[in-house]
């Protein structure tokens, strides 16, 4: 009977103490595992990214034919079209959001553009040089953006260059 009450006393006390001593290293154990899984997380996050760019690219190119780009206009278009009052349907560049540009067929290289370190360049730095481009290096400096980053403030400025 008394080995009984010890172990009703005692058992959980023993619980405790060992929960307490063995605690921190299951939390390091925890935070070492969190931390390999959002490493892996990132891994796949970005090759899911790479994947998506070159399945889209690869359809902007039916057949081997000439590098697309989507261009604001052609953006604008794609949503009017899909549900615009006009009733028509689109069409397959509008659909896609993709307008064929025979100037887009070359994408210049980030060696080649009017910026030098261009691909370093945060966005800022780049939207406070563009107006003293001219149009052609301002369009190659689009295309560029277009076909790689698309950093918003970049390509949000080049349309309002254009436009001015």
């Amino acid at each position: 009977m008394e080995r009984v009450v010890a172990h009703a006393l005692f058992g959980p006390l023993d619980l405790t103490i060992r929960a307490a001593q063995e605690l921190p290293a299951a939390v390091d154990k925890a935070r070492q595992q969190l931390v390999l899984a959002r490493f892996v997380g990132k891994l796949a996050v970005a090759q899911g990214v790479v994947e998506i760019r070159r399945l889209l690219d690869d359809q902007g190119r039916p057949n081997g034919g000439p590098a697309t780009r989507r261009t604001p206009a052609a953006a604008d278009t794609s949503d009017a079209a899909g549900g615009g009052a006009s009733g028509e349907a689109p069409s397959g560049d509008a659909v896609a959001g993709v307008a064929l540009d025979p100037d887009a067929a070359e994408i210049p290289d980030a060696a080649e553009l009017a910026l030098p370190d261009y691909a370093q360049l945060p966005a800022a730095h780049i939207v406070a040089k563009l107006a003293g481009l001219r149009q052609s290096e301002r369009d190659a400096i689009e295309a560029f953006e277009a076909s790689h980053r698309h950093r918003r403030t970049v390509l949000g400025k080049l349309e309002q260059l254009r436009e001015s």
